[in-house]
């Protein structure tokens, strides 16, 4: 388990502030992680990330690769990053639940070739809120409502790409209920919709009680991992 501390990076040879790759059973809990090109990725990994916050990502806070299985909850990420979370050539499950993905500068989570289900997950204030280029991402179903709210993103809420079905079943949109045309793609099913916002994500541990790691390459043993990697 990694726990309860921050690393900080800041500058165009910061790469990675949390790299596990070839690793199984990985928690990564309580960490503030800012400045890097990728906040935390996963390849070819099995990882619980949980009441972390990453920001200021130049490209992704959150990177899923190459068929990894993560579990996403309580955590906060993308602000001022390029892209919150992006989920590719994943058909494993990846699964997000009372988090916040929030103030990216172009997507707040992209999934191509993905398995991805979110719940109970606020996607607010970014230019567009999930893109949905390929696989199978899964934001409600009538049977199981998704809870998560999307609000102010500038340009579209969920954009699907040409054939792809989208269920955001069970969304909160706003105080006007139904979402209008332009803010879905038409292949995304929004029915029904929530009335009220539901609240569900919570914040994570405030950063002052971490400690702080300036970025310098540092290894731990649990499968490959590698923390503040320059290089």
């Amino acid at each position: 388990m990694l726990t309860a501390f921050r690393l900080r990076g800041g500058t165009n040879d910061h790469h990675f502030g949390i790299a596990c790759e070839d690793a199984d059973d990985i928690v990564i809990r309580d960490v503030a992680i800012d400045g890097f090109h990728h906040g935390i990725s996963a390849s070819r990994s099995t990882v619980r990330i949980v009441g972390c916050e990453i920001s200021e990502a130049f490209n992704v806070a959150l990177l899923v690769t190459q068929d990894s299985s993560v579990e996403v909850e309580n955590v906060v990420a993308g602000a001022d990053s390029a892209i919150g979370m992006l989920v590719t050539e994943c058909l494993r499950p990846t699964e997000v639940r009372g988090s916040e993905i929030r103030g990216t500068l172009l997507v707040g989570i992209r999934a191509a070739n993905a398995n991805l289900r979110i719940r109970d997950t606020r996607i607010e204030g970014n230019p567009v809120g999930v893109d949905v280029v390929s696989g199978h991402v899964d934001l409600g179903s009538a049977d199981d409502l998704g809870r998560n709210v999307f609000r102010d993103n500038e340009v579209i809420d969920v954009l699907a790409a040409r054939r792809v079905t989208v269920e955001a079943r069970g969304a909160y949109w706003g105080p006007d209920g139904r979402p209008a045309p332009d803010r879905v793609s038409p292949t995304v099913a929004v029915v029904p919709w929530l009335t009220r916002d539901p609240a569900a994500a919570r914040a994570v541990s405030p950063r002052a009680r971490l400690a702080t790691q300036w970025a310098r390459v540092k290894k731990r043993e649990a499968g490959k991992i590698t923390l503040g990697q320059d290089r």
